[in-house]
């Protein structure tokens, strides 16, 4: 899977649960957690769900920091390299 799939994938998690115009510009530098896009600790574990879903892959708890979790980039490199493990 190309990282441009994963960041897209993402993108369309995103727009699937929290309350952005479906129009939005998603950049892969721009913060998640910083309170403009209303996405706080429920809707964050529901992003991770569905991260995990769509990638088959497994986020321990070690990794659930919002450093982590902070931009779509941060989010895509993760699945990136957790999907490089079952190559």
């Amino acid at each position: 899977m190309e990282r441009q799939e994963v960041v897209n994938k993402i993108k369309e998690i995103l727009l699937l649960l929290v309350d952005m115009e479906d129009n939005v510009e998603l950049g892969e530098d721009d913060i998640l957690n910083d309170g403009e896009w209303g996405i706080d600790s429920l809707i964050m574990v529901q992003i991770i769900v569905e991260i995990e879903r769509a990638f088959d892959i497994k986020i321990e708890d070690e990794y659930l920091s919002m450093d982590f979790l902070s931009t779509i980039g941060s989010i895509a490199d993760f699945v990136m390299e957790e999907k490089s493990k079952d190559a």
